[in-house]
């Protein structure tokens, strides 16, 4: 005999659909740009969900809190939450987003990086324009032949030209250039530099996701360029002689938030993959570029979600956050886990 569904029931439902009638599914910018994954949920409609089913004061659990947007909803509703995430670095990340922080401090320990280690980072990307010295902001090539000088076109080259600069040339007025002998000098300079200290993990074989020994796909090392593994322990050289404290995790994680493209990243891909090996039709992205891209997005973030951040993100009179204890069966998975 099929249950029927209670009046208070069917109130709820039928003051769910009201509150969601017209709201459009929108992630704000900010909550984009700050998180990588995939299933971002919107705020405001979780908002209005969270709203509708519960009485203002009300706890939600939320089981599977990926990028904490349920949240940030049930906080915006008047409920309190409990909200659980098994994976290490998803769980650490928010932590971090939802921490309060001293903003002038924040910034000035960016400044201390960027003094240090900026100039050092830039040089890498180095190229010339009619002579002027100018930086690589985008390299499309193909990984696999490493051609450089005709590599397969996709929509970034323009006129054959498959280097995107960093600012316009002051001469010919060109945002692009054609890589060229300075430019082959250079990652030649390059592949000499040692980048040993760059993690070389290797991932369990799943070959229904494509992680195989015959692509080389089951080493991290393997997706990233000389020149981007170079820049990469620079930085994070720079960042470990900082004072411990959450501003400085603010920082580390804006360069853990820049491996998703700091990777041989394949052309119009959401780049979000970071086992995948792009055989053609790559880029190389410059990562001092991503870096402060990634830390200016998390400050944007910190300051149009000032109303969630707390001095205690794990416990709060807010929201309360949990990662459950993973028994350790396998030390490699733990290790690859925490290598991306």
């Amino acid at each position: 005999m099929r249950k029927e569904m209670s009046s208070i029931n069917r109130n709820k439902l039928d003051n769910l659909v009201v509150a969601l009638d017209g709201v459009e599914n929108v992630v704000p910018d900010a909550f984009k740009k700050a998180f990588n994954f995939k299933g971002r949920k919107s705020p405001s409609l979780a908002e209005k969900a969270i709203g509708a089913l519960l009485e203002q004061g009300g706890t939600v659990y939320d089981p599977f809190m990926g990028s904490g947007a349920f949240v940030i909803s049930a906080i915006r509703a008047g409920c309190k939450i409990v909200a659980n995430e098994l994976d290490n670095y998803t769980y650490s990340a928010v932590c971090t987003l939802f921490s309060a922080i001293d903003t002038e401090k924040l910034l000035i320990m960016f400044s201390e990086v960027e003094f240090l280690i900026k100039s050092e980072v830039m040089s890498l990307y180095e190229t010339s324009c009619c002579g002027e010295k100018n930086y690589i902001s985008r390299l499309m090539y193909d990984p696999e032949a490493q051609e450089f000088f005709d590599p397969t076109p996709n929509r970034s080259i323009v006129d054959g030209k498959n280097i995107v600069m960093m600012s316009k040339c002051p001469i010919c007025g060109e945002i692009r250039k054609n890589f060229d002998d300075g430019d082959n000098a250079q990652l030649n300079r390059i592949s000499q530099m040692d980048v040993s200290a760059f993690p070389q993990t290797e991932y369990i074989e799943n070959s229904r996701i494509n992680i195989t020994k015959s692509t080389g796909a089951n080493h991290y090392d393997r997706i990233f360029t000389n020149r981007n593994k170079k820049a990469l322990l620079l930085i994070q050289s720079a960042i470990l002689k900082l004072e411990p404290c959450v501003e400085r995790d603010v920082i580390q994680h804006a360069l853990v938030s820049s491996l998703t493209l700091a990777r041989i990243a394949m052309y119009g891909s959401s780049s979000d993959i970071l086992y995948h090996v792009v055989p053609h039709s790559a880029e190389e992205n410059n990562v001092w570029r991503l870096f402060e891209g990634k830390f200016n997005n998390f400050l944007s973030f910190k300051t149009s979600h000032a109303d969630i951040l707390s001095q205690n993100p794990s416990s709060n009179e807010k929201y309360e956050l949990f990662k459950p204890p993973i028994k350790n069966t396998s030390n490699q998975f733990l290790t690859t886990s925490n290598s991306t």
